[in-house]
């Protein structure tokens, strides 16, 4: 009987232990059923929210596509008004009555060609700014720089301002100018003697190169990476080698189209090619000449380099060997008379072996 009265007490307990748990099932139960209803309804909203957020960005692409069209159709209307324009400005080939459509289209070469060489004109002074600006000045007036750097900041950026100051200040300006009337031979013409500095520049860019070959530039890449460039120094370096090189091609293009009937523009034109043609062949020589060993003068006192080639040179019968033909032609060339230097020069043109 005591052992009845215990297991009856026992399962009176589980039975209370099972109401709890009843108890706390059915509570959990509806807090879950509440829970659900709430994840329910914020899930609505989101999807209510995300439909009329759809139909925002729907309704923003109608509108960019419409006003893009308008914009389109404006720009289209504003090129025919600018072409009837152009077309009624005399002052651009002097007579736009066009004989044919061959000259119409040669005309509307020009002006694109015009327009090419004054925004890549405009690209490169702002090359040359950040040049000048970015990295010398920096270096003349940072506290930071180092010693051996700004001692040698003339080898580094050799006469790149006085070519940044003509560009900027003088070139630029006049192409903008003439940009309507497409008469740029006449501003390379004018401007010849600024061109030369080209020359000075060539011939010190060897020593740049190799100064900073061999230095430590950590300075300039923190000038580098100051003004966001891509490419380091030396890169921006050779930018005005590049472009001396470049405007001849322009200019050949824009003589290609220059209408026969005006003279003068092709006239102005062909001296321009030529004068343009001339400045990088000349910073061409004065980089050859400066790598000639054995003669310690001024090669520029000696006037404009007649030739340069490879020969094959005799002395007093004796053929120079071929290492040092190229020296030998060159230098002996140089250290004649005027008309010694015009002799020889026809001498290399009319055979490859020469007796001096």
């Amino acid at each position: 009987m005591a052992k009845l009265a215990k297991f009856k007490q026992s399962m009176h307990q589980t039975s209370g232990v099972m109401d709890v748990c009843h108890s706390k099932y059915i509570a959990l139960s509806a807090s879950s059923n509440s829970t659900l209803r709430h994840i329910r309804s914020a899930k609505q909203n989101v999807d209510t929210s995300w439909t009329k957020f759809s139909e925002k960005i729907r309704h923003a692409e109608r509108e960019i596509e419409r006003r893009y069209k308008e914009e389109l159709n404006e720009n289209n209307n504003n090129n025919t008004v600018r072409d009837q324009t152009s077309l009624q400005d005399t002052s651009s080939v002097g007579s736009l009555d066009f004989d044919n459509e061959t000259e119409h289209v040669a005309f509307r070469n020009t002006k694109m060609l015009v327009q090419e060489l004054v925004n890549t004109e405009k690209a490169y002074v702002e090359d040359l700014k950040d040049v000048v600006v970015g990295y010398k000045v920096r270096m003349e007036q940072s506290g930071e720089c180092p010693t051996l750097l700004k001692a040698n900041i003339n080898t580094i950026f050799g006469n790149i301002e006085d070519i940044y100051n003509f560009h900027s200040k003088i070139f630029l300006g006049e192409l903008e100018r003439c940009s309507e009337t497409s008469h740029v031979g006449g501003v390379f013409c004018t401007n010849i003697s600024n061109f030369q500095m080209y020359a000075t520049y060539c011939k010190n860019k060897p020593r740049s190169e190799n100064f900073l070959s061999t230095t430590d530039v950590s300075f300039l890449a923190q000038c580098q990476r100051d003004i966001n460039h891509v490419l380091d120094l030396r890169s921006y370096l050779l930018k005005p080698v590049q472009r001396i090189m470049k405007y001849h091609l322009i200019l050949e293009k824009l003589l290609k189209y220059a209408p026969s009937r005006n003279a003068k523009r092709r006239d102005e034109l062909q001296e321009a090619l030529e004068i343009m043609e001339r400045v990088p062949r000349y910073a061409n020589d004065i980089i050859h000449l400066m790598g000639l060993e054995g003669y310690n003068g001024d090669f520029e006192s000696l006037g404009q380099l007649l030739l340069q080639e490879n020969f094959q040179v005799y002395i007093n019968g004796q053929r120079k060997p071929p290492s040092s033909d190229l020296h030998v032609s060159v230098r002996y060339t140089l250290q004649q008379t005027s008309a010694s230097q015009s002799l020889l020069s026809q001498s290399f043109c009319t055979g490859p072996q020469v007796q001096l």
